[in-house]
This record gives structure tokens, C-alpha cells and sequence, in this order.
């Protein structure tokens, strides 16, 4: 299922209806994960990358790799 349609189906609730505040709240949730996502994609598109984070003893140590090679974009 498409998350638009999601949304949508979440947001049709009745408000008097039990419950119908919680799925106005799945609804706001997945629209802000939603752009999240997307706002990575886009990131990746540009070379971009996440680097993985650790805990340790004496503070956070960033765990990386050899750099990635940025996707080819079409011509």
C-alpha cells in the first residue's frame, strides 16, 4: 500500500469515534518519516552517507569504510 493512501484512510477516522486521535497520530508519524526518508534519498542521490555510531567507554567512536562512490546519474 502506497503511504499516501495511508494517510489518507488514517485521516478519514471519525473524530468522535474511540481511538480516532491515535490514528490522526499514525497518520502525522508516517508523513514525518515519510519526508525523513525521502530527505535521505536525496542525500544518497548527491553522494551522501550515514555514518554508523557506537557507544563506547571513553565516549561515541563513528565507525566508517571506504567512502562510497557517489551514484552515476543518467544522461
Amino acid at each position: 500500500m502506497i503511504y499516501e493512501e495511508l494517510i489518507s484512510r488514517l485521516r478519514e477516522a471519525p473524530i468522535d469515534w474511540p481511538g480516532a486521535e491515535l490514528y490522526y497520530e499514525a497518520a502525522d508519524a508516517i508523513e514525518e518519516l515519510t519526508a525523513y526518508v525521502k530527505q535521505l534519498e536525496e542525500l544518497r542521490e548527491d553522494g551522501w552517507y550515514l555514518q554508523k555510531t557506537k557507544m563506547m567507554t571513553y565516549g561515541q567512536a563513528t565507525m566508517t569504510g571506504p567512502l562510497p562512490e557517489p551514484p552515476k546519474k543518467e544522461t
